[in-house]
């Protein structure tokens, strides 16, 4: 990897030194003999050999000065321009699926492509967009964050909206409700920074997940407080009963991938009927039920209903949510089971 001087080398780009994003395009592309090269042998920070030794590298790999003969079989490829692991692997040319890491918007594309196939039509639309905004803004700024901390941030604003749904009254159900779709659209800096940073962890995906999950049981149980409280003792049956329901799919999801070993990732039943489902009215009747069944949707349908008046039917409505949820987690069962082996379904990104 050649780069102009060492400060090019050492370039933090989306919390990510250019040599360590280097570093890990090759390991991706099967390449593991890699040294850098620059006018001078370039000296790494602490921070660069951290980054190697996050991606598989060791600590301080080779650096060569220009003027060092390179093996005949050597291959040079320019340091500034970004190429993604399957151009590197099939030596493939600059052009537009490369990034500048020297351009302006180097971080925005790399930040950008963090997204996951995954996301509902609320997510990809309105969160995405402004979480990946708060990414840029964080790593730019904080280049060490690590994913773990707004994990932590997400917690602390879930414990905000427990405690406004339970204590606030018609003003609590407001605020309880924006911070429950404010936990929504934070939920994904901590993946994007991951993926961004290459910060992912199994330990991470693990508290990722657990911290979502008290976050909607927090928000079901506090919803059904407040509406209990402002609309009579109906509300805590119908309230007590959406809380069952998600209890028991989020738990059957847990048991489901502590089976297929992948206990950071609950998008595994959204991707399952995805797969299962790619085509015709099947497909539609997925799409519908999968935005219908996720957080960032039933979070902004529930602040509208909320601001406008419509609150006393949330309880209601989290019940019917709750269960098509339980019903969806059931009937992909025993096709997760059987294709929980496959690559398509282990490999999801947490």
């Amino acid at each position: 990897m050649r780069f102009t001087d060492q400060a090019a080398a050492n370039r933090r780009v989306a919390g990510m030194s250019a040599a360590g994003r280097w570093l890990a395009v090759a390991r991706a592309a099967g390449i593991h003999d890699v040294a850098f090269v620059a006018p001078d042998a370039v000296q790494w920070p602490l921070a660069t050999r951290d980054d190697f030794a996050r991606v598989g590298g060791a600590a301080d790999l080779p650096s060569l000065s220009a003027s060092a003969a390179l093996s005949p079989d050597a291959r040079v490829v320019d340091g500034r321009f970004l190429l993604t692991a399957k151009l590197l692997a099939r030596n493939g040319p600059v052009g537009d699926d490369t990034i500048d890491l020297d351009g302006s918007d180097a971080a925005r594309r790399i930040i950008r492509a963090t997204s996951k196939r995954s996301d509902g039509i609320v997510s990809r639309w309105i969160n995405r967009p402004v979480s990946q905004r708060i990414t840029q803004a964080l790593l730019m700024t904080l280049p060490r964050i690590q994913p773990s901390h707004m994990t932590l941030v997400v917690a602390a604003v879930a414990i905000a909206m427990v405690l406004a749904l339970a204590t606030g009254g018609a003003a609590g159900l407001v605020w309880g409700s924006v911070l429950f779709h404010v936990a929504s659209v934070l939920d994904g800096v901590d993946g994007e920074i991951a993926r961004a940073a290459h910060r992912s962890s199994s330990a991470g995906a693990v508290l990722d997940t657990r911290v979502d999950m008290l976050t909607n049981i927090g928000y079901f149980v506090g919803m059904s407080v407040a509406l209990t409280r402002l609309y009579g003792g109906l509300q805590a049956t119908v309230g007590g009963l959406a809380v069952l329901f998600a209890l028991t799919g989020l738990g059957t999801t847990a048991w489901l991938l502590r089976k297929i070993d992948r206990p950071g990732s609950f998008d595994v039943v959204k991707l399952y009927y995805r797969e299962r489902f790619p085509g015709g009215w099947q497909w539609l009747v997925t799409e519908t039920l999968v935005a219908m069944t996720s957080r960032d949707f039933f979070a902004l349908a529930f602040l509208i209903l909320v601001v406008t008046g419509f609150g006393w039917t949330a309880s209601w409505l989290l019940l019917g949510f709750a269960a098509i949820y339980l019903a969806f987690v059931l009937g992909a069962v025993p096709g997760v089971l059987r294709s929980g082996s496959r690559p398509e379904v282990r490999g999801i990104s947490a």
